[in-house]
């Protein structure tokens, strides 16, 4: 029962309600405490590596090969093929059209 309103606690995705529940105005889970941990977690050592790759030096090779394609298919452009929108705004009343 601890460990659960621990991991209630540490829930940082609980959703605000517009009542009360039980005295709270958010909703947390034992769940959500876990994934919460989870996430923190992966962060801390995403920005650890981070930080230890820019300390050492570390050095990225990136490799890009262009594909042009030297005999393109013909696209027929059609009422069903293309597709524009367009937002109009009404001055009068200034409320959108869509």
């Amino acid at each position: 029962m601890l460990c659960s309103e621990i991991l209630n606690n540490l829930d940082v995705f609980g959703v605000k309600v517009n009542f009360a529940v039980m005295g709270k105005e958010k909703h947390q889970t034992p769940l959500g405490g876990v994934c919460t941990i989870i996430a923190t977690g992966l962060l801390c050592v995403l920005i650890f590596k981070g930080f230890k790759d820019l300390i050492n030096g570390a050095s990225y090779n990136v490799e890009i090969r262009p594909f042009i394609n030297g005999d393109p298919p013909i696209t027929i452009l059609n009422q069903s093929s293309f597709m524009v929108g367009v937002k109009v705004e009404n001055p009068l009343t200034n409320n959108t059209l869509y």
